[in-house]
């Protein structure tokens, strides 16, 4: 679980998007502006084996839904449809029992 006494937790934020997003689009826009707003967030674009094009986002934040909101809205400004958002806490900052 992790330590939410901090000001703030990496999350881990995995965006997958529609079918006419392609991994071409997002990589493009990365590409073309360093001031690109993704890049504040450690941005890694997969192809999916279904076909599908996944954003990993690194967003660090009080808490899970402060990073599915922050991701969304994020996404949502630079004009793309996200399908399905999943956050999980990264593995660093999981305390074993």
């Amino acid at each position: 679980m992790p330590d939410l006494d901090r000001p703030g937790v990496p999350f881990l934020v995995l965006v997958e998007f529609a079918d006419w997003v392609t991994d071409e689009d997002i990589l493009t826009d990365l590409t073309q502006s360093t001031m690109h707003r993704f890049h504040d967030y450690q941005p890694s674009v997969l192809h999916r084996r279904d076909g599908r094009t996944e954003l990993s986002l690194t967003v660090i934040s009080p808490d899970l839904w402060t990073s599915a909101l922050t991701a969304m809205a994020l996404v949502r400004q630079c004009g793309y449809e996200p399908s399905a958002v999943h956050v999980a806490a990264s593995l660093a900052d999981q305390q074993v029992a």
